[in-house]
C-alpha cells in the first residue's frame, strides 16, 4: 500500500500541469485571501481599445486552473456596450481568467472574416483588465514566462514592459530589477496596463503588422508575431519584422492619414508615430537613433545625418535614409518623399536654409519647404 502510495505522489509530480488542475495546486503565487479584490461575488468589466474597422461579435471569460488551462464547465457570456465589456456579479473558483473578445473585420473586401483577442488576467489584482491588440500580443508572452516560475503578477508586467520597449514608447525608462515585479497594493501600475487613450501608439501595431495591407495577412502576422514573442520577448530579428520595416519605409504618408484619422490629437501624435516608426528602422536596418544632435540647425546651414540601409533582404538595400526633424511633428528616418527629392536632393529641416531655391534644365524654379504643413521641393517663381 505504501508503495502504491509513493507510486502516485511520483505520477502527480511528473504530470505537474494538467487539464483539470485546481488553481491553487503547485503555485506559489495561488489565490490569497489578502488579496485587493475578492474574488467572491464578482462582477466584472473593462475597457475594450479597437479600432472602427473592427465588429464585436461577443465576449466570453473562462476560468483557468493552476497551469493557465480552462476549466471545464467554468466558462461565461458577457456583453459589450460601446467600447466597454461586462460580466455579472459570479462566485470564481479563481482568480486566473482568460477573456476573448471576438470579431469580424468590417472592411468591405475583407478576405477572413472573424480575428479574437483575448487577456489573461488574475482577477484578484486587477479590477478592470484592458482588452486590447496588446493584451492579445503579450498573451502567450505571459504563459511562457509563468511556465518558467515567473510569478502570474511578474509575468504580466514583464511582458508589458517588453512590448513597450520593442516599440520604443512608455516603458523605456524602466529597469529591470526585483521590485518592478514585486505585488504591491500600493503600486498598481507593477500588476496593470494603465489608461489607453486611442493614441497613436494604440494604432501602430495594427500597421506595423500589415492591417492596412490585406485582414488575412494581419491575422498571419498578429499569431506569428505572438509565437515569435513568447520565446525572448524579442521580435525585430524575426523575416516579419524586416518586412514590416520595410512596408512602414515606403508608405509612411499613408500610415499617418490611417491614424491621424482616428487620432484627435493631431500634432503629438504624428510625432509618436513617426517615433514609432523610426525605432522600427532603427532596430531592424541597424540605424543609430534618429535624435536631437543628430540633425543640424537650419540657421547654420549645418548638414544632417545619411544612413545607407545595407540589409541585403530589405526591399530598400542601398538606399540612403535620412534623419530628418521638425519642432513639432517629425523626428525619423525616412526615404525621399517624391521625385523632386530623388533629383534635387533631401529637403530637410536642417538642410532648407542653404537649399533654398533650384532650377531644372526646362528653367522652372523649386523652393526647399520644411514646416509641420508643407515639406519638400515646391514650384516658385525665379529669383
Amino acid at each position: 500500500m505504501f508503495r502504491v502510495i509513493v507510486l502516485m505522489f511520483f505520477v502527480f509530480l511528473i504530470v505537474g500541469c494538467g487539464e483539470e488542475n485546481d488553481y491553487s495546486v503547485n503555485r506559489v503565487d495561488s489565490y490569497d485571501l489578502s488579496a485587493p479584490h475578492s474574488i467572491k461575488n464578482r462582477s466584472l468589466s473593462g475597457s475594450i481599445f479597437i479600432p472602427q474597422e473592427f465588429l464585436v461579435d461577443s465576449v466570453s471569460l473562462c476560468e483557468l486552473d493552476s497551469c493557465l488551462n480552462k476549466i471545464q464547465g467554468r466558462c461565461y457570456k458577457g456583453t459589450v456596450m460601446d467600447s466597454e465589456y461586462s460580466f455579472l456579479a459570479t462566485d470564481y473558483k479563481s482568480p486566473y481568467v482568460i477573456i476573448e473578445l471576438h470579431l469580424r473585420f468590417s472592411h468591405s473586401d475583407s478576405v477572413v472574416s472573424k480575428i479574437t483577442f483575448l487577456t489573461l488576467s488574475n482577477i484578484s489584482l486587477s479590477l478592470h483588465p484592458r482588452l486590447s491588440i496588446e493584451s492579445h500580443l503579450e498573451s502567450k508572452r505571459v504563459k511562457k514566462l509563468y511556465e518558467d516560475g515567473y510569478p502570474f503578477h511578474a509575468a504580466k508586467s514583464k511582458s508589458a514592459i517588453e512590448l513597450e520597449r520593442l516599440l520604443g514608447a512608455r516603458y523605456g525608462a524602466y529597469t529591470e530589477d526585483d521590485s518592478l515585479y514585486r505585488y504591491d497594493p500600493m503600486h498598481p501600475y507593477y500588476i496593470s496596463y494603465g489608461t489607453f487613450n486611442g493614441r497613436a501608439e494604440n494604432f501602430f501595431l495594427y500597421v506595423m503588422l500589415g492591417f492596412l495591407v490585406q485582414d488575412s495577412l494581419f491575422k498571419q502576422n498578429v499569431d506569428s508575431f505572438t509565437n515569435y514573442f513568447s520565446e525572448n520577448g524579442q521580435w525585430f530579428d524575426s523575416d516579419k519584422a524586416l518586412i514590416s520595416a520595410d512596408y512602414c519605409a515606403s508608405n509612411r504618408d499613408t500610415i499617418i492619414k490611417w491614424v491621424m484619422k482616428h487620432d484627435s490629437i493631431w500634432l503629438y501624435s504624428q510625432r509618436d508615430l513617426n517615433e514609432l516608426m523610426s525605432n522600427l528602422l532603427e532596430n531592424v536596418y541597424g540605424f543609430p537613433e534618429c535624435k536631437a544632435g543628430f540633425y543640424g540647425n537650419p540657421n547654420s546651414g549645418s548638414s544632417d545625418i545619411r544612413m545607407v540601409n545595407e540589409n541585403p533582404a530589405s526591399i530598400h538595400y542601398g538606399d540612403s535614409l535620412v534623419c530628418d526633424h521638425s519642432k513639432l511633428t517629425l523626428r525619423i528616418w525616412r526615404l525621399p518623399y517624391d521625385s523632386l527629392e530623388r533629383k534635387f536632393g533631401f529637403c530637410t529641416y536642417a538642410e532648407k536654409a542653404e537649399k533654398t531655391i533650384v532650377m531644372t534644365e526646362d528653367s522652372l524654379y523649386y523652393v526647399c519647404l520644411h514646416n509641420d504643413t508643407d515639406r519638400g521641393w515646391f514650384p516658385t517663381e525665379k529669383p
